[in-house]
This record gives structure tokens, C-alpha cells and sequence, in this order.
């Protein structure tokens, strides 16, 4: 490198001048002091992507996608449609290369309403030549249930904003450090009509299943309390739990872990396919499916705190020797709050 080569220069005639008055010092000792071990810089620049990820960049993308101007951006409706532009928008503005269908990025679908909603997709490509052709999903559905019979709007912050935010956030911090498998950011059209975006990439993949490696799902993110954190699908891979361990060392979340890869969002979709799936989520609150889940609600530091959890997860999964092995384990993984609940409502208590 022409800069090394001149620091070469100076440093031989400062050590010359040194040696005259006794103080000699070696040119490789002078360099080094200027050189980074190949694992230290790759640490680095993984803390600074990390590090990228703020609760105010949240906020910009949440705050957006929860406005009243989007009427709940139910599945098809005009609201969804100017989410999808956004999210779009998003994936060009950082460099994203378009994942949909003709050079777009967008995969177009029908709704039950018979309206058209879309999947988001970008890529970014994967720096390893041969797993390149590997793919890590990061995806979360960005649709909601409009306006409810009142005529009042919910906006979804939670379910699923947070979730959208957090999607975009992981994706520019991977932009800073691109791994060795390629990574497809997904945001799923028409969930709240059940699973239809993520269905519909399913059943008409525009990457092979068969190469897709891992799906990690952020669905209702931001709702955390007591550093509360569900994680479902940790069965669905060997490498799953003792994965979370790890990073959790790091984090210090209070984990509610299950193994199995069922639920009632777009992992399960996945996960039905013989792909290993995780599944973050925070839990049901008394805003859910209400006009009251506004951003104003959000716990934004656990909001940015568990969208690094993800990041770090994915990375990991994008860079790792080998895929990580499927488990068919087909428990329906939701937390036990929420189980005990539904089961309460089924005996009318």
C-alpha cells in the first residue's frame, strides 16, 4: 500500500536519527504501532454496526408507519401500500439491491379481500463466494388491521411497527459489515389475514428454500417490560439455545425461551418448510389490536436493545462454517402468559 510504503520511509529516517543519539527503535515496531490485527478490525467494525442501531432511527421508521395518515394500514388498503413504498424507499436509500419480482422490490399477491398487498424484499448480497448462494431471512410484517368497527383507527405500533423499524435498522447495520452469507430483509404483506405475505413467498419463493438457511422473526418488539424477551423456535436448531446463551451474556434480557418453530406469525410459515426459525417477541398487552398502541407507548431502549439482539444473532447465523441443522420441533411456542390466558378465555374465565 503507497501509505504504508511512505510511513516505511519516514519511520526508517526517524529510527536513523534515533540510533544517532542512542535510541534505536526497529522499523517493523514504529509500523505496527499503525497496523490492526485482521480479528481486531472485523470486532470493531462488527461494534460499530451495532452500535448503529439507535432507538431515534426506530422512531423515524415507527413513528411513520403508525401514523393516523395510514388508517392501520390494513392488508390491501392504500394505507399498506404507502408502508410498502416507504419500506422500499428505505432499502434503496441505504443500498439494498431490489429482492422482489422484475427488478423490484416488491412480490405482488392477492389479499382475502381480493386487493393487492405486497412482500418488501431486499438483498444484500453475501461476501463469501460459495455461501453467497446461501440466504439468511430478517423479516416482520408491516401491516395491520385498518380501522376498527367504531370507525377508530389502530394504528399498530407494536404489532407491527416495531417490528418493520427494527427490520430496517438490522438491515443498515449490516450494510456496515456485510457477512458471508447473503441476507434477504423481508417486510410481509396482509399478516393480520393470516400469514398471507409470507405464504405467498413460501409457496412462490424468489430465492430457493431449499438455500435459505435460517429465518429470524420480529413481530411486536416493542412492548418490553423488565427486560422481558420471548424467543420461540430455539428447539428448530441445535445451535439455537446455546446461541442465545451466549449473546444473552452480552445483553442480560429476562428470557422466556421455547423450542418449538409454531406460532401465530410469519415463522411459521418457514418453519412448516423445513427451515430453522426464531421468533422474538414481547408479549400481548392491553393496547393490542386497539386504537390506543401508538409509538408514544413504545419502550424505545428495549426496542433498540432487542433489534441488536437481532442483528447479532443473524450475523452470526450469516457468517457461521456450516448451516445450522433443522429440528422439526412443533410445539406451538408462545409464552406462558399468553397461553394460560387464551386458556382462560376458552373456559369463560
Amino acid at each position: 500500500m503507497i501509505w504504508l510504503d511512505h510511513l516505511k520511509r519516514i519511520t526508517a529516517r526517524t529510527t536513523t536519527r534515533l540510533a544517532s543519539v542512542g535510541l534505536g527503535l526497529g522499523v517493523a515496531s514504529l509500523v505496527g504501532i499503525f497496523s490492526v490485527p485482521p480479528l481486531a478490525a472485523k470486532e470493531a467494525a462488527f461494534e460499530r454496526a451495532l452500535a448503529s442501531i439507535e432507538a431515534a432511527d426506530l422512531t423515524r421508521h415507527g413513528a411513520l408507519l403508525s401514523l393516523d395518515e395510514l388508517k392501520g394500514r390494513d392488508g390491501g388498503s392504500e394505507g399498506e401500500k404507502l408502508a410498502a413504498f416507504y419500506i422500499a424507499s428505505e432499502f434503496r436509500r441505504l443500498g439494498l439491491k431490489p429482492g422482489g419480482l422484475d427488478g423490484t422490490y416488491f412480490q405482488p399477491f392477492t389479499t382475502r379481500k381480493k386487493l393487492e398487498s405486497n412482500n418488501v424484499i431486499g438483498l444484500l448480497p453475501g461476501t463469501d463466494p460459495e455461501l453467497k448462494n446461501e440466504y439468511i431471512v430478517v423479516g416482520g410484517h408491516y401491516d395491520h388491521i385498518g380501522v376498527n368497527r367504531e370507525g377508530e383507527i389502530c394504528n399498530g405500533a407494536d404489532d407491527n411497527a416495531s417490528g418493520s423499524s427494527a427490520v430496517l435498522e438490522v438491515a443498515e447495520a449490516f450494510l456496515l459489515h456485510p457477512p458471508r452469507r447473503s441476507v434477504l430483509f423481508m417486510a410481509f404483506g396482509a399478516e393480520e389475514q393470516g400469514l398471507l405475505g409470507s405464504a405467498h413467498y413460501c409457496a412462490h419463493p424468489i430465492y430457493p428454500l431449499a438455500q435459505t438457511v435460517a429465518m429470524v422473526n420480529l413481530d411486536m418488539i416493542g412492548r418490553s417490560k423488565d427486560d422481558y424477551l420471548f424467543i420461540g423456535g430455539a428447539g428448530t436448531s441445535p445451535v439455537f439455545r446455546p446461541l442465545i446463551e451466549e449473546l444473552n451474556q452480552q445483553f442480560d434480557f429476562n428470557l422466556e425461551i421455547k423450542n418449538g418453530g409454531g406460532a401465530p406469525s410469519d415463522n411459521m410459515q418457514f418453519f412448516l418448510r423445513g427451515i430453522p426459525v426464531l421468533f422474538l417477541f414481547t408479549g400481548i398487552h392491553p393496547d393490542y389490536n386497539q386504537p390506543s398502541d401508538d409509538w408514544n407507548r413504545i419502550n424505545l431502549a428495549g426496542l433498540e436493545k432487542i433489534a441488536r439482539f437481532a442483528f447479532s444473532a443473524a450475523m452470526h447465523l450469516a457468517n457461521r462454517d456450516e448451516r445450522p441443522e433443522f429440528v422439526r420441533d412443533s410445539d406451538f411456542a408462545l409464552p406462558d402468559a399468553m397461553i394460560e390466558e387464551m386458556g382462560g378465555r376458552r373456559r369463560g374465565r
